[in-house]
């Protein structure tokens, strides 16, 4: 546990569009601000993955939208002690110029920079393998 030190715990509330779609209740997290992407329980993540339209990419291991999907993405938003931090769609995807920088990458795809913690809200476990 002694990497723990290394991050900023947080209790927090994801939602996801202008309808507030609940993805997290209250649950716990940390801030990392070496990470790229941001890692979701599960249950959180399907949503996200449903509301999106988002499809798997095994090349990047990154979930793919079209240019359509993205022009209707809406932005995900994180209230933490009360305040409620934005997240807009183009904060939500890789950088396009960079997308050949992406193991198994390719020019003019729109990737999703959420992902699959792998394990349920509330459960640490798996987190170790990000940190």
């Amino acid at each position: 546990m002694e990497r723990s030190r290394s991050y900023w715990g947080i209790n927090q509330s994801v939602s996801y569009g202008t309808d507030n779609i609940k993805l997290l209740d209250v649950a716990p997290g940390f801030v990392d601000t070496g990470c790229t992407w941001l890692l979701f329980a599960t249950e959180a993540f399907k949503v996200y993955e449903a509301k999106t339209g988002g499809i798997y990419d095994k090349a990047t291991k990154l979930l793919t939208i079209t240019e359509t999907q993205y022009e209707n993405l809406q932005s995900l938003n994180f209230e933490i002690g009360g305040v409620t931090y934005e997240l807009t769609r183009n904060a939500q995807i890789w950088p396009r110029k960079l997308n050949t920088l992406l193991e198994g990458g390719q020019e003019g795809k729109f990737y999703l920079i959420v992902m699959d913690l792998g394990t349920p809200t509330g459960s640490w476990v798996g987190l170790r393998q990000w940190i």
